[in-house]
């Protein structure tokens, strides 16, 4: 939608109020796919440095983490893992009856936790609080 200010998506992305969660067709009189995209990660990565809108409660920005049992846990049921450094980016899905280690509090809402594969390689990514019952 594009407003006398500019294009509404970019405008909601810079002011941490939308994050980029995939992308469709531009109109073809508008610029390139590729330069929207551009733009749009310029205006969230500036958002997010400049800890605007949502961004100013992501990763603690000035709100007081809460407290959650750190330690062993077993999953009661299938939760997404999530990527520490793009939490929109999921890894895969860590199984009913997983043990993970939850050892902090990544966001509000993202808990920090490791887990050790069958190969004895230790990941390390985030989970929804909620999604843990936690």
């Amino acid at each position: 939608i594009e407003t006398d200010a500019g294009d509404l998506g970019v405008a909601l992305v810079e002011n941490g109020l939308a994050r980029i969660h995939g992308f469709q067709e531009v109109h073809d009189d508008y610029m390139s796919e590729s330069s929207m995209r551009l733009k749009l990660k310029s205006a969230e990565a500036d958002a997010k440095r400049n800890k605007r809108g949502a961004w100013a409660l992501a990763e603690g920005g000035g709100q007081e983490l809460p407290e959650i049992p750190t330690g062993p846990f077993t999953l009661s049921r299938s939760v997404m893992l999530l990527d520490p450094e793009q939490p929109s980016r999921q890894l895969g899905l860590l199984r009913t009856g997983a043990e993970i280690d939850i050892v902090g509090m990544a966001s509000t809402i993202h808990a920090k936790v490791v887990f050790t594969t069958g190969d004895g390689r230790k990941i390390e990514g985030l989970v929804m609080r909620a999604s843990l019952g936690i």
